[in-house]
């Protein structure tokens, strides 16, 4: 994957249009891993890998594998980078990868996936990460080499924000589909979405492919840009995409006309929506050739067929007639349903956040997998297992801090059996007593091992083994560990093993279509069991009643099937023809190599020490001006002339920055945020311009200095602690924050001022809410809970000190993905000579003013009333339409000096807002990040005035 930098997209487009400097709000960092960690590190003549000291053999992999495919990896695009650091993650139980340019670096996770290519991941990783390094360097040439000079590696990160995030993830799957026997281009199930919408007609254009809709599923950018990139190298060669990128690198101020158009157009005669259609269109028509060609079943759902793209996977049975299933969609979280023979669905369970969409069901249990998050680091996770007993509704965990995937009951409900990937990449099949999680039985293996399946007799277990020669299925004896061969391995993507007997069915594509197949334990024969236009998957027997359970993919989503399990009717494999579309045929021809076909030569690696103290600071972006940026109010980006540096280190634990601005006055700015310590901490310095000068004084003897600079520092700790365990997503951050200015304050003790002001201040911030589907504006139940204590340890004849409780619940609306949302806050202050700056913002109409008691509630009203899916050129295209009616109200006391009576007196503001946010989700200028914008309209009936105001917010994930 390659990860954009978080970017602000105002001043990119202010950069752009004046070819002045870009802008960061933020540079990407994934998180931190455990202080404990050790880190080592090998240098090769291309890599830096930088690896935990338990890893050691991963990161000697790593180094073979990366330099022997590294003159394949840069020969389509004619570019070899240059050396760029790896670091190696194997805390986390995500699979992933990603690639970054400031600072330049690739970070890997190393745990595989629960269902795994037919490879090795770290392989998969290599192949598929190295070519974003090559996608992204090749930029750093021209014009963009120039403004590196100047801005250092964010000048290539803003820079690759003008590259279609297709092409960036279509390209890599087009690699590693060309270098291996198991890229996900050679598997159908990958193709299938786009497949299914180019064979229904319902073609989507160009910006809908691109960006996504909330109206309709929309395959992702590898889906889509493998298609689009393999079928361009098949038509044009594999060098049609250099001149793209370079037009890209050398001109990207001419965003307006979309640099990677003109080079496109100069190659292919097409720009990129040309490029698009004619794609799709010579697809479609070989697809519709392809279906032609293959008999297939026009199959009932069991399922009601949904309005909106809903999956319906993993059937099973929980008796003749009723079934239960996962469901998943755009509309909603995650669900058990229980799905009767009429349609009928009745929601069983609302799990949290499951890593595989294979679940069990025996004698009244279910059992899943979630991803549960460490309490303080973010690069260490876990996979734990859950049970739920369907007659209580009792859900329980079995094993905390567990790394167990694809848990599977036993027929009587009493063991699981579920796949432990460790820290090491040790794979273990592990029985667990179902009730207590008392591990029963350990069986390691050397290979990969995937999708346990119980047989029918209790005693044993199939699994997908995934090595060297691909993926087979095996048949464990759990009294001897005995592992049998049942299908012979095939680099085919094959998985979702079940035993039927006679016959252990999964799922495969020998025909080009993914389907439900069956092998006979005796013969080995293989057969053909469906016949689906699209695809089928989860296959589910019923040995009693001679039934099969399983999804068939199509236009709305994954639907459940049921049919006859009738042997006469399944066909050899001998006697099947693959017609699909091969496109990866030409990619390796092409590449004329293959990461699985060859010997990877063992090289004797030193492996060193990482200090991380010695290597915390990493410069690698700068800028001849300075600017801050609020990442909330992107809008209020302020420019100053000047310097800035930024520097990070490649583990993320310490960002910082430093620089010069000239604000009509001589000013020196440094940050730092430290995250690798159990509590992170904050650190804020400022110097220049005139001190601060509060109250009044009447001695006319005491003088101050007006050449003094002013000067102020705060430090700040807390830990962001997760305690999210289920559909709830939860957390609470406590924080301590210590901050000093030497501004002068009146001391009316003493009839002078003193020099220096220090404040202290305390807070709390608890979350627990419910996690929103894709289309939810916000969560549908939460609430949020802070509370601020803050005062001055030393001022204190001056100041008293201030505090404030504030909460927000979040409730479902009155129609689907509607909220409503109320909150109210309390804020008091025990004042003397001088008063604290308000913790809570006033009413919206208002601004923030003189404050000692105030309190207030809010309630607003989002909801979406459009999703338009409306593209006008290159400039913009419009997804959703948003509404937010609120009213805020608040009473705000405060004393004044009166000098009728010579006396202070209190006196009570009673402030009214009410108004109206009208936004839109769209995205501009081809830019991949999505962005809200709108008008705020507020009445005060206080003033009989309106205020409109600009709503700008950029997501940058």
């Amino acid at each position: 994957m390659y990860q954009f930098n978080r970017i602000n997209i105002y001043p990119i487009i202010l950069f752009l249009l004046t070819s002045s400097i870009p802008v960061y709000s933020q540079f990407y960092e994934s998180g931190t891993d455990p202080a404990s960690i050790r880190w080592k590190q090998i240098h090769t003549k291309h890599y830096r890998i930088i690896f935990p000291a338990d890893a050691e053999e991963s990161g000697k992999q790593t180094a073979d594998v990366l330099e022997y495919i590294y003159q394949a990896e840069g020969k389509s695009l004619d570019h070899y980078p240059k050396k760029i650091p790896v670091v190696l993650h194997n805390q986390s139980i995500v699979s992933n990868g990603f690639v970054v340019w400031a600072p330049k670096r690739a970070e890997w996770f190393l745990t595989p996936p629960p269902d795994n290519y037919a490879q090795s991941w770290i392989n998969q990783l290599a192949i598929h990460e190295s070519r974003h390094v090559v996608q992204v360097d090749k930029l750093n040439q021209g014009f963009t080499k120039a403004l590196g000079v100047a801005i250092g590696q964010q000048a290539v990160g803003v820079v690759s924000g003008l590259v279609p995030q297709w092409f960036l993830e279509g390209d890599a799957v087009a690699t590693e589909t060309a270098l291996s026997n198991s890229g996900r281009g050679r598997d159908p199930a990958f193709e299938m979405p786009l497949r299914t919408i180019a064979l229904n007609g319902d073609y989507q254009f160009y910006d809908k492919a691109a960006f996504g809709s909330y109206r309709d599923y929309v395959p992702n950018h590898y889906e889509l840009g493998y298609q689009l990139v393999a079928r361009s190298r098949e038509r044009y060669g594999s060098d049609v995409f250099n001149l793209p990128l370079d037009y890209v690198a050398n001109e990207p101020y001419f965003f307006f006309v979309y640099p990677f158009n003109i080079g496109l157009r100069k190659r292919t005669g097409l720009v990129t929506k040309e490029l698009y259609y004619a794609t799709i269109n010579d697809l479609t028509s070989r697809w519709t050739e392809q279906q032609s060609a293959m008999p297939y079943e026009i199959n009932t759902p069991v399922n009601q067929i949904p309005k909106i793209h809903t999956n319906y996977r993993s059937p099973q049975y929980l008796n003749d007639s009723l079934f239960l299933a996962q469901k998943t969609g755009m509309a909603q979280t995650i669900q058990w349903v229980s799905v009767s023979k009429n349609g009928k669905e009745q929601v069983v369970f609302n799990p949290g956040i499951v890593n595989t969409e294979r679940f069990s069901y025996s004698n009244g249990k279910l059992v899943w997998s979630e991803s549960v998050s460490d309490i303080r680091w973010t690069n260490r996770s876990y996979s734990v297992v859950k049970v739920l007993d369907l007659h209580s509704g009792k859900e329980h965990m079995l094993q905390r801090k567990s790394r167990l995937f694809s848990p599977s009951l036993s027929p009587d409900g009493k063991t699981i059996a579920a796949i432990e990937i460790s820290t090491h990449n040790v794979f273990a099949l592990v029985l667990l007593d179902a009730v207590t999680g008392h591990e029963v039985t350990r069986i390691t293996s050397m290979d990969e091992i995937q999708m346990p399946s119980w047989c029918a007799d209790g005693s044993h277990v199939l699994l997908i083994v995934n090595n060297k020669d691909g993926k087979s299925i095996k048949k464990v004896d759990l009294i001897t560990g005995w592992f049998k061969p049942v299908l012979a391995p095939t680099f085919q993507n094959i998985g979702y093993p079940s035993d039927a007997g006679e016959y252990a069915f999964f799922s495969a594509h020998y025909n080009g279509i993914s389907n439900i197949y069956a092998v006979n334990y005796q013969s080995g024969e293989v057969k053909q069991v469906t016949s689906a236009q699209f695809g089928a998957f989860d296959p589910q027997p019923n040995m009693y009643n001679n039934r099969l359970l399983y999804t068939e993919y199509s236009a709305t989503g994954y639907n459940i099937v049921e049919k006859s399990m009738d042997a006469t009717q399944w066909i050899p494999i001998e006697a099947l023809t693959d017609h699909s579309v091969k496109l990866y045929e030409t990619l390796a021809a092409q590449e004329n190599f293959n990461v699985q076909d060859s010997v990877i030569p063992k090289t004797t690696h030193e492996a060193k020490p990482f200090r991380k103290w010695t290597n915390l600071f990493n410069l690698h972006s700068w800028a001849p001006l300075y600017y801050e940026v609020n990442t909330s109010d992107v809008s209020s980006t302020k420019f100053y002339p000047g310097l800035v540096l930024f520097s990070q280190d490649l583990l993320g634990n310490l960002i910082s920055s430093a620089g010069y601005s000239w604000r009509g006055y001589n000013a020196f700015h440094a940050n730092l945020t430290y995250k690798g310590l159990y509590p992170m901490f904050d650190f804020t310095f400022d110097y220049g311009g005139q001190q601060q000068v509060l109250g009044s004084s009447t001695n006319e003897n005491y003088q101050i200095n007006p050449q003094n600079q002013s000067t102020s520092f705060a430090v700040r700790s807390y830990v962001p602690f997760v305690f999210t365990r289920n559909r709830y997503i939860t957390g609470l951050v406590p924080q301590v924050k210590l901050s000093y200015s030497n501004s002068y304050l009146y001391s009316n003790v003493s009839d002078n001022y003193q020099r220096g002001l220090w404040e202290t201040g305390y807070s709390i911030n608890v979350y627990r809410y419910l996690r929103p589907s894709q289309r939810d504006l916000f969560p549908r139940w939460g609430a949020v809970l802070q509370a601020a204590f803050q005062h001055t340890p030393v001022n204190t004849e001056q100041l008293g000190y201030i505090y404030y409780a504030y909460g927000r619940m979040y409730f479902p609306g009155a129609l689907k993905h509607h909220s409503l949302q109320v909150s109210g806050a309390w804020q008091q202050q025990h004042a003397k000579y001088l008063l604290f700056a308000t913790l809570l913002n006033f009413p919206r109409g208002y601004a923030n003013g003189r404050t000692e008691k105030m309190s207030m509630a809010t309630v607003e009203y989002a909801f979406p009333f459009a999703y338009p899916d409306w593209s006008w050129g290159i400039f913009v295209y419009l997804k959703r339409a948003r509404a937010n009616v609120f009213c805020d109200i608040a009473e705000n006391r405060y004393r004044v000096y009166d000098r009728n009576i010579q006396a202070l007196r209190w006196n009570t503001n009673q402030m009214l807002s009410v108004g109206l946010d009208l936004l839109a989700d769209a995205n501009f200028f081809q830019i991949h990040f999505p962005v809200s914008i709108g008008l705020r309209t507020v009445y005060v009936p206080e003033t009989n005035k309106v205020q409109p105001s600009l709503l700008l917010h950029v997501n940058f994930n």
